[in-house]
């Protein structure tokens, strides 16, 4: 699911486009995405979920769903690690965006779902040791641990 091109709806011309003369073709290009996205895709999903979430069109629910299935594709599908680092930013972008949302259920399920696969998945293990280095050490070392994220932190701490 690597082709972007169903990730935008083709826009239409109407009175709020801007005209040809009124900014950079890039500029207009990036507005005319903009009002067009509808799911977050893989060439720029934290982009495309911050977006999304912005508009609050679809919901959170369902924003949130779409960027739980591109984390789990990112790391089912990468070589080696290569799309670990895409994937973890993914992850700490749905992470912060759970905790202003008061919706750490999202997050936590996410996090038992992806701990049970890299148990199981030659190649994983190393993208959880990255949750487990990444997100909760610098969490417990600056003690900055939100409560409703606890049960998160005790799968972490379970596992090592």
């Amino acid at each position: 699911r690597l082709d972007e091109n169903e990730n935008v709806e083709e826009p239409t011309a109407d009175s709020t486009t801007a005209p040809a003369d009124s900014g950079s073709f890039e500029s207009q290009a990036a507005a005319k995405k903009k009002a067009a996205l509808r799911n977050v895709g893989t060439l720029t999903p934290v982009e495309d979920f911050k977006l999304l979430i912005e508009q609050g069109s679809p919901s959170f629910s369902e924003v949130s769903k779409q960027m739980c299935n591109i984390i789990l594709e990112l790391v089912h599908n990468s070589h080696g690690d290569a799309l670990f680092e895409k994937a973890f930013q993914c992850l700490q972008c749905l992470r912060e965006t759970c905790i202003n949302k008061l919706e750490p259920k999202v997050f936590n399920d996410l996090e038992i779902l992806l701990k049970r696969q890299a148990s199981t998945m030659d190649g994983r293990k190393d993208f959880w040791q990255k949750i487990i280095d990444g997100i909760f050490f610098s969490e417990i070392k600056n003690m900055n641990i939100d409560v409703r994220f606890t049960y998160t932190l005790k799968l972490v701490l379970d596992s090592l």
